[in-house]
C-alpha cells in the first residue's frame, strides 16, 4: 500500500489536487456496519471519479516480457 501511495504522490494530477479514495485505507474493514455502509456508496465513488487506479505492485525487471 505504500508503495501505491507513493507512486501516485508523484503524479502530476495529484500535485494539481487530484483527491484520492484509497478503499483499505477509508474503509474499517473490521466494522461490518460501516463496511456495508461504504459498499453501497461504491458506485456513487467510481461514476463520479474521473480516474480508477488499480495497483498490482512495483515495478520488477520482467515487466517488459510479461507485456510482450
Amino acid at each position: 500500500m505504500e508503495s501505491a501511495l507513493r507512486e501516485l504522490r508523484g503524479l502530476p494530477e495529484t500535485r494539481l489536487g487530484m483527491q484520492c479514495w484509497v478503499d483499505i485505507l477509508c474503509v474499517d474493514q473490521s466494522n461490518g456496519e460501516e463496511r456495508n455502509h461504504q459498499v453501497k456508496l461504491t458506485k456513487d465513488i467510481y461514476t463520479k471519479a474521473c480516474a480508477a487506479v488499480a495497483w498490482l505492485g512495483g515495478e520488477v525487471s520482467t515487466d517488459d516480457k510479461a507485456i510482450d
